[in-house]
């Protein structure tokens, strides 16, 4: 961590004229000006490390500049490279110079190469200036579990529950209800399980988004129910257990709940009571405290800081005279990045978990960042960052939406041409289906909570095993995400029916997700009925025991060779001929085994929708057909069914075919009832 320097003068004369010249005009470095440094720092890396290493008086700017580039002049002898300074607008630079805001350039720091006089960046520095804020950063400790990092906490928290009105809307709804059970934390080393109902008022409570991990810890059963209402015994508790239940107390709180504590984990009826309550339970809870660092239970919440700054009493910005310069090795907003890719955010349950709850406090690897429904913000930019749609908090009824180009979820759009949370529900799915849950049974579950919300934007439209009624054929053509790194599979144990991308394990794509500006879903088959046999009549949008749907559209009989959809020679010469010609994408739902190139010998292709975009000057043409692929399914004679029944083994997009959006040419082909299963 940094400590602030008497004087300006502790700087070298190299440091001392960079900084109170530069900033009077800042150059606009263009793709251009790539090797292009306007400011001579030192003449070699020699005359740099014996400012950084003067006995009397060090430079702590270049002292840092030295750290982060590994010292490359004491493994390399007498380096002469001359040492270069360039100025650089980020693209988080705060211009409405608010009072407690921040303003940031980037520091590129250079080597002149000899052969060529050009210049190679090999450190860049964040410079932020401060002004109300700075005394949030400057004295924070090493540790995220100082005194000093739970002051910055619950100043966020405090200015979130007074000022943002937003936030305050969001935890309104439904006001009043609590847990089941909750944590009751007396100090920081002690807590004991209380039953929700027994208490005399309606209290505040925290809630925790953690990794299990592998590793077996204490958790709630119905042998130990009775003594944890006593006491738990603090010691038996893993790390991340522990230090949530001293962040609880450090904030002002006094009460947690914790999932594997709360719910009786040897219980499938409490298990599957308390899952159905837990987007409540989020929805609820004034603060999620977010083990953003740790990989299992165990890992704990609290990390030691290992980012570098140096500050400055005043700053040298001429236009600013009265705020504090800040160097780091680090800019603002590095802390938003490092929770984004955090172990926690791999766990399947942890979506739901970040988007229901209204503000997220994650212990990272490298400090804290808060994020609330109005603003994110880290330790370099206390005062809030500037909004990045992608990568803010994501709540079902905001950033979601408006990440995909829509200022009110609610607002129509001519992107969507059903309705736009048919859009964010497919963008929800995709970011879900790229995470990993501890056990596959879970799939619907942990994601029915989101589930419950969205419906109510659909005004209560019926939730079929993933996908929407009033969206289904479109939400049928999900497919297989194709990349190198995803290896789809189908769970041992039945989890969803085949046409359903809850039917899979791996990253799945929504077609929705695809449409552009201009785009207008046609139909090539019609809904006759859908369902769903549900596990519990309770849970409407959980776990199921089997669904189907049944489709009136046109059947064709293809196979698969050499990774191409080929049509059957029982289809007419036309459209085979146009299908040799057009572009075509095949998504398996799970690899097959090829046998002398041929994966799937007979299989049935049955045309959904196709996207038809209208050009601005008027013209019409269909720009993708999508087709699910199918294999028959041989029913027992218990079960047999009037249509013929049928399994879904991957989707088909046909691109170019030539034919016109109006699906009249369907009609020279027999239409049929065909279920999935």
């Amino acid at each position: 961590m940094g400590v602030t320097p008497r004087t300006f003068n502790e700087y070298c004369s190299s440091c001392r004229e960079f900084l109170l010249r530069q900033p009077k005009a800042r150059p606009r470095i263009r793709i251009a000006d790539e090797h292009v440094f306007p400011y001579a720092h030192h003449t070699s890396l020699a005359e740099l490390r014996n400012c950084a290493s003067e006995p009397l008086q060090p430079c702590r700017i270049c002292g840092l500049i030295l750290h982060e580039m590994g010292d490359p002049a004491s493994q390399s002898g007498n380096d002469p490279r001359s040492v270069h300074i360039k100025l650089e607008e980020s693209s988080a630079y705060r211009a409405d110079g608010a009072e407690d805001g921040h303003r940031e350039l980037l520091m590129h720091v250079g080597l002149k190469r000899l052969e060529h006089h050009l210049v190679d960046t090999v450190v860049i520095l964040s410079l932020l200036t401060f002004n109300a804020d700075y005394a949030l950063l400057e004295n924070l400790g090493p540790s995220t579990s100082s005194p000093e990092s739970f002051s910055l906490a619950k100043t966020w928290l405090q200015r979130c529950l007074q000022g943002h009105d937003t936030c305050r809307r969001s935890t309104s709804v439904v006001k009043g209800l609590l847990p089941t059970r909750l944590i009751e934390v007396s100090d920081p080393r002690k807590a004991r399980l209380c039953i929700s109902s027994s208490l005399d008022q309606t209290p505040l409570y925290l809630t925790l988004s953690h990794s299990w991990g592998k590793k077996p810890f204490t958790t709630l059963t119905t042998a130990n129910l009775d003594q944890m209402q006593t006491s738990i015994p603090f010691e038996t508790l893993p790390q991340n257990f522990q230090d949530a239940i001293l962040i609880t107390f450090e904030l002002g709180y006094r009460y947690i709940w914790i999932d594997s504590l709360c719910i009786l984990q040897d219980s499938a009826t409490d298990w599957a009571t308390e899952a159905s309550l837990m987007a409540q339970v989020y929805q609820n809870s004034t603060l999620t405290i977010s083990a953003s660092a740790a990989s299992h239970a165990f890992d704990g919440c609290f990390r030691d800081r290992t980012r570098r700054h140096i500050s400055l009493p005043s700053s040298p910005f001429p236009q600013l005279p009265t705020r504090r310069l800040v160097i780091a090795n680090a800019n603002p907003n590095s802390q938003r990045f490092v929770a984004r890719e955090s172990p926690l955010r791999r766990r399947g349950w942890v979506l739901q978990e970040e988007i229901l709850s209204p503000r997220l406090l994650h212990f990272t690897h490298d400090g804290l960042f808060w994020e609330c429904e109005t603003h994110s913000a880290t330790e370099l930019a206390p005062a809030g960052l500037d909004p990045i749609p992608l990568l803010d908090k994501r709540s079902v009824s905001h950033a979601f939406s408006a990440s995909l180009g829509f200022g009110d979820a609610g607002a129509p759009t001519p992107w969507s041409a059903a309705h736009p949370w048919h859009l964010t529900w497919a963008n929800i799915v995709r970011d879900f289906s790229e995470r990993s849950l501890t056990y596959a049974a879970d799939k619907l579950v942990a994601l029915s909570g989101v589930a419950r919300v969205v419906q109510t934007h659909l005004g209560g439209d019926e939730y079929l095993a993933g996908l929407w009624r009033g969206d289904l054929l479109v939400g049928l053509c999900w497919s297989a995400a194709q990349t190198p790194q995803e290896h789809h599979a189908r769970p041992e144990a039945y989890r969803a029916p085949s046409w359903s991308w809850a039917a899979v394990d791996g990253a799945v794509t929504m077609r929705r997700f695809h449409l552009a500006p201009r785009d207008v879903i046609t139909p090539f088959a019609d809904l006759v009925d859908a369902g769903v046999e549900l596990a519990a009549d309770d849970a409407a949008l959980g776990q199921v025991t089997g669904g189907f749907v049944k489709l009136d559209g046109v059947v064709l009989s293809a196979s698969v060779v050499n990774g191409n959809v080929q049509l059957d020679d029982a289809e007419p010469d036309w459209l085979r001929f146009r299908w040799t010609r057009c572009g075509q994408s095949l998504c398996l739902d799970v690899p097959r085994v090829e046998r002398d190139g041929v994966s799937l010998a007979a299989v049935f292709l049955v045309p959904v929708v196709a996207r038809v975009n209208r050009e601005r000057t008027g013209v019409v043409f269909t720009t993708e057909i999508c087709l699910l692929m199918l294999e028959e399914v041989n029913l027992g004679v218990s079960d047999r069914r009037a249509e013929r029944t049928f399994r879904r083994v991957g989707m088909v997009s046909v691109f170019d075919l030539g034919l016109p959006p109006d699906p009249f040419w369907l009609e020279l082909f027999p239409r049929k009832e065909i279920v999935l299963v």
